[in-house]
């Protein structure tokens, strides 16, 4: 008569299955300590080149949170026009003088009518124009980062604007008390809406 083989017990049924999944997951830690280490040594690389890019320019320009600063006096727009004004997109320069509202323009050049600042609303729920600070005015400097694009809560669509307008928010954050959404196809309060680079509410 012939013998048959004993069942697995309970116990070794749940020993094969435990090593089963550990054969399954090791690859994925050991995967994820790769890319934590390689985080770690390019964190420590962009670091390094931060102090060496600090030390080349005499401290003028920093790099330390990852965003560029200048500071006060160590760069003009007479000195070094092209770089003042890249600097000052990236990150607000400190003393930039207050705003005159008075000095307003349009997006698309027209005179500016107080009466009829936007012009009629458009098929897609665009004005004709939007006002926005004259060139003048914006390059006296920004309290902002100039950021291009932001997000509706409501939809989740990213909206892109026109520079114009960009740098307006930047030199005055609280410009406008609405905005534009391309999807919904309306305009709604800025507090309903988030900048795509950074995630801060539009008009903080």
């Amino acid at each position: 008569m012939s013998s048959q083989p004993n069942s697995p017990s309970a116990e070794e049924r749940k020993a094969a299955l435990k090593n089963a999944i550990q054969r399954q997951v090791d690859p994925i830690f050991s995967t994820m300590e790769s890319i934590v280490e390689g985080y770690a040594e390019l964190e420590s690389k962009y670091n390094t080149l931060c102090k060496a890019f600090d030390q080349a320019t005499n401290g003028a320009i920093g790099l330390g949170d990852g965003r560029f600063y200048v500071e006060a006096g160590s760069i003009s727009a007479e000195s070094a026009p092209e770089l003042h004004a890249e600097l000052m997109r990236r990150h607000p320069e400190e003393g930039v003088p207050p705003v005159d509202f008075s000095a307003v323009a349009t997006t698309d050049n027209s005179p500016y009518d107080r009466e009829n600042p936007n012009g009629a609303k458009g098929p897609d729920g665009q004005y004709e124009r939007y006002v926005v600070l004259t060139e003048e005015e914006r390059a006296k400097g920004f309290v902002r980062p100039v950021r291009r694009a932001y997000i509706h809560d409501a939809c989740g669509v990213v909206t892109t604007m026109g520079l114009s307008l960009c740098e307006t928010y930047a030199r005055s954050p609280k410009f406008y008390t609405s905005t534009f959404c391309s999807s919904c196809q309306d305009h709604f309060p800025v507090s309903q809406f988030k900048w795509d680079e950074d995630g801060e509410v539009v008009g903080s």
